[in-house]
C-alpha cells in the first residue's frame, strides 16, 4: 500500500486532476473569474507534473482549461444524468485499483 504519494510515481500508475478540478470550478465560497480559474489550473497541472516524474497526469490542458470555462460555478452534482455517467465510467474503468502491468496475467 502506498504511504505517500511519492510511492504512487510509477510508469504503470497515473494521476487524475479532475476530482481537484471539479471541486475548484464548482467552488461558490471563494469564486475564480474565468481569467483566475484558468491560472489556476495551468498552476496545479504544471506541479503535478513537476512532481509525478513517472506517473503520468491524465488531464491534457486543453480540456481541464475547457472543462473550467464550461463548469465553473455550476456543482456538477446538480448535472443530473451527465454527473451519474461520469461517475459510473469512473467506477467500472476501476480507477481505484489499478494493476501494474507484470501482476495483471496473476490478477486475471
Amino acid at each position: 500500500m502506498a504511504r505517500s504519494f511519492a510511492d504512487v510515481d510509477l510508469p504503470h500508475n497515473g494521476v487524475s486532476y479532475l476530482p481537484t478540478l471539479m471541486e475548484k470550478a464548482s467552488n461558490l465560497d471563494k469564486p475564480f473569474t474565468e481569467d483566475e480559474l484558468i491560472g489556476e489550473v495551468r498552476k496545479d497541472l504544471g506541479a503535478l507534473r513537476t512532481f509525478f516524474t513517472q506517473a503520468p497526469v491524465y488531464e491534457p490542458e486543453d480540456f481541464a482549461i475547457q472543462y473550467a470555462k464550461d463548469h465553473r460555478g455550476i456543482h456538477p452534482e446538480t448535472l443530473g444524468p451527465e454527473y451519474h455517467q461520469l461517475l459510473t465510467f469512473a467506477a467500472s474503468s476501476r480507477l481505484y485499483d489499478p494493476v501494474a502491468p507484470p501482476k495483471r496475467l496473476t490478477v486475471a
